[in-house]
């Protein structure tokens, strides 16, 4: 028996309380461009 949750079993409360699919997908979006915006503008290049 292990102590962990997966995650599979927990994501429907978590999205449920996040505002559903779509503001989970909009906060996905919002993190990756501000991730994106602070990366070296060589290593962006190479992407």
């Amino acid at each position: 028996m292990t102590s962990y949750v997966r995650w599979k079993d927990i994501r429907t409360e978590y999205v449920r309380r996040a505002g559903g699919e779509e503001a989970v997908a909009a906060g996905k979006q919002e993190l990756l461009a501000q991730v994106q915006e602070h990366r070296p503008a060589e290593t962006v290049a190479e992407c």
